[in-house]
Parts: C-alpha cells; structure tokens; sequence
C-alpha cells in the first residue's frame, strides 16, 4: 500500500482518481473472498468452542501458549465482527447468507472461548471447561 500512496502522490492522482479508474481491486472481488474467509473462521472458532466445552483439560502448557491462544482467539473474533460488519453492505447472493450464519454463529463461539477462559484457573491455562482428569 505505501507504494501505491507514493505511484499515486508521483502520478498526480488522488484516491478518488484512483478509484475512478479502476486501479484498486473491485469491491465486490474483495467481498467474494470475504464470504470464504467468513465461513473458514467461523468453522474455526465453532470447533474450538465445541472442544474447549466437551473435552476435558490435559497438562498446563506454558504462560506464552496460553497467552498466545488467548490473544488468538480473541483476534479472530474482534476480524469475524469487522467481516461481517462489512458484508451488510455487499449485496447478497450466492454463499452471502450462509457466510453471515456462520459468521455471526463463528462470533458467538469465539466470545464462548474467551469467557470460558475466566471461569477458573484450569480454564484460564488451558481454555477447556471441564477441569483436568489426572489419574
């Protein structure tokens, strides 16, 4: 993107030139990967809540991994929220109405993820719901 702010600044040409002439990718190309990115991270985020809710805890992993996953997850989360924030705009059609299910369900499980994180210190190291089983 700086090169193209600086093409652009060299060329004489605004952003709204830019876009006039069609320099920058289409909208609607964008959104038809969107609809994909939707659906992949929403199934990401329904599989590990599902997991995080029926398989038990195992061994604490380390304080950077449990951060990682947390921050992670988090992420994905707040991304899925922008996407489909920005898919009310494009029309729909094709595989839209299911990216937004998935999506807005993909939201929901990644909320799931982080609260589940605060229900107990097992929870927290692990991200699983139900406490370890060491026997």
């Amino acid at each position: 993107m700086p090169f193209f702010i600086c093409w652009t600044h060299r060329a004489g040409l605004g952003f709204a030139q830019a876009f006039s002439r069609g320099w920058i990718v289409a909208a609607k190309d964008s959104a038809k990967q969107n609809r994909y990115v939707m659906i992949g991270m929403g199934l990401v985020l329904m599989f590990g809540a599902v997991t995080a809710m029926t398989v038990p805890a195992g061994e604490y992993p380390p304080q950077f991994y449990a951060i990682f996953n947390i921050v992670l997850d988090a992420t994905m989360t707040v991304l899925l929220v922008f996407l489909l924030v920005s898919a009310r705009a494009t029309p729909p059609g094709g595989l839209q109405p299911v990216a937004r299910l998935i999506g807005a369900v993909g939201v929901l499980a990644g909320a799931l993820q982080v609260l589940i994180r605060f229900t107990s210190d097992h929870a927290w190291w692990t991200g699983n719901y139900l406490p370890p089983v060491f026997n």
